[in-house]
């Protein structure tokens, strides 16, 4: 997990998402865009939770098929999934949300919610039957069940940064359980220290870098693991591949492309990450750590 620091401003959190999702701002009305921007965040996951029935995720999820009729941002948020998945070769893959539940990751993590999926679910190895309508529906071939994770909290970070700086903040990092995004004006320096956090230790800071505008996404892939709930590894392929890497952080100019990526980084290597221009931080399981040229860009 990562987690900015904060000399000026304010910083608000919540529970969301299943996650702590912290807003800080600096100029403008700090606590009421504070505010703002973690009630944006509520009526996101009111669109994508696979914990919530009435979601537009899990109505796609239920379809059997037909089309749904979903919001924008629900748009947006399939758009990306399938450009995220031709990017990675297939290596982030949001169809998976079967082979989790097989595994055991049925409950949410912060209280008693259960997640189901249609009896014919299974995962798919392509997106490209997934039909977006100029109506905002979306229709998902049979059996197709998506899955927002991390993307789905990527994006409302990408969100929620963008909307409060057109709302007079001068900059904002918005963190949903490791996954930043900071915004900030043409006249702002302002500049946000992060720490990636050992995987293994909480309390161990294993690198600090610094953003001024952009994203970092981390995963592990125990994140999804708390007593009673979750599972001990939820970052999975398609092949089952074995992960060569416990954590990776990707540095990009979204945190729902970063998010993405942070899947390749563990699932395959930080090669491809940097012929993309992105910028990679990996960590096995023996504590041994990579990175590309660029990352050292913005270690501090």
């Amino acid at each position: 997990m990562s987690s900015p620091s904060l000399t000026l401003g304010t910083r608000q959190h919540r529970m969301l998402m299943g996650v702590r999702c912290e807003v800080s701002v600096v100029g403008g009305n700090v606590f009421a865009l504070a505010e703002e921007g973690l009630q944006m965040v509520a009526d996101l996951e009111q669109l994508w939770s696979r914990f919530i029935p009435t979601s537009d995720l899990c109505r796609m999820n239920r379809a059997n098929g037909e089309p749904t009729w979903v919001d924008q941002r629900t748009i947006t948020l399939v758009a990306h999934m399938m450009e995220a998945h031709t990017a990675t070769k297939g290596v982030y893959n949001p169809t998976l949300l079967p082979f989790l539940l097989e595994q055991g990751d049925t409950k949410s993590l912060i209280d008693d919610k259960l997640s189901t999926a249609p009896i014919n679910a299974h995962a798919f190895n392509y997106l490209d039957d997934i039909v977006i309508r100029a109506d905002n529906s979306v229709q998902l071939p049979d059996g197709m069940t998506l899955d927002a994770g991390g993307i789905g909290k990527g994006l409302a970070a990408d969100i929620v940064a963008e909307h409060i700086i057109s709302r007079g903040a001068e900059s904002v990092c918005v963190n949903l359980g490791g996954d930043i995004r900071v915004a900030r004006t043409p006249h702002s320096q302002h500049d946000w220290p992060v720490h990636i956090m050992s995987p293994s230790n909480e309390d161990e800071d294993v690198c600090t870098i610094s953003l001024g505008e952009g994203a970092i996404a981390t995963s592990h892939i125990n994140a999804r693991h708390r007593t009673n709930a979750g599972i001990a590894q939820h970052i999975a392929s398609i092949d089952h591949t074995t992960p060569p890497a416990v954590a990776a952080s990707v540095i990009s100019s979204s945190c729902a492309w970063s998010e993405a990526w942070t899947k390749y980084a563990i699932l395959r290597d930080i090669n491809l990450i940097e012929d993309n221009g992105l910028a990679a931080f990996t960590i096995d399981a023996d504590g041994t750590t990579s990175c590309t040229a660029t990352w050292k860009n913005f270690v501090r």
